[in-house]
């Protein structure tokens, strides 16, 4: 079993962990994260969204862009909107320490975008490949507006 599955079964079961214990590192807390995140019956950023997500984000102009995104946002369920503004805190201090983590706004998107907004899997193949592009691109869009967004 990986590290990641020990902790997910550790937490899942209730059982007494300590996130500071050295066998939890950096890697096997991100990856259990993102497994939470991907195991969800909705996504964060959820499948009744995503199509306006992604027209928000296709916007040509910036501040239609944002305006559209932010719109968006305040129609997520409460859960799920409080639950980005604090993932998205974090993900923001990461950011402020990118000289020594690498982890940009870019990078995280890349990471953790995928497991945080994706199409309804019903959406035929097509628009699936097409709408994939896009789900790093508006998990960085609203990182990096966070401070407008979550005002």
């Amino acid at each position: 079993m990986s590290q990641i599955q020990k902790l997910r079964c550790t937490v899942d079961q209730g059982e007494q962990y300590n996130l500071d214990d050295q066998m939890w590192d950096v890697h096997v807390l991100c990856g259990t994260l993102k497994l939470f995140f991907r195991e969800l019956k909705d996504p964060l950023f959820t499948y009744a969204l995503f199509d306006k997500f992604l027209k928000g984000f296709l916007s040509e102009k910036a501040a239609e862009r944002f305006k559209q995104i932010k719109s968006v946002m305040d129609e997520l369920p409460r859960h799920n909107y409080d639950t980005i503004k604090a993932l998205f805190k974090h993900f923001c201090n990461v950011m402020d320490l990118q000289k020594e983590n690498k982890m940009a706004a870019h990078q995280l998107a890349i990471v953790f975008g995928p497991t945080l907004i994706w199409p309804d899997p019903q959406t035929t193949s097509m628009q699936l490949a097409t709408s994939l592009v896009y789900q790093s691109q508006i998990v960085e869009f609203v990182l990096l507006e966070y401070k407008n967004i979550f005002r």
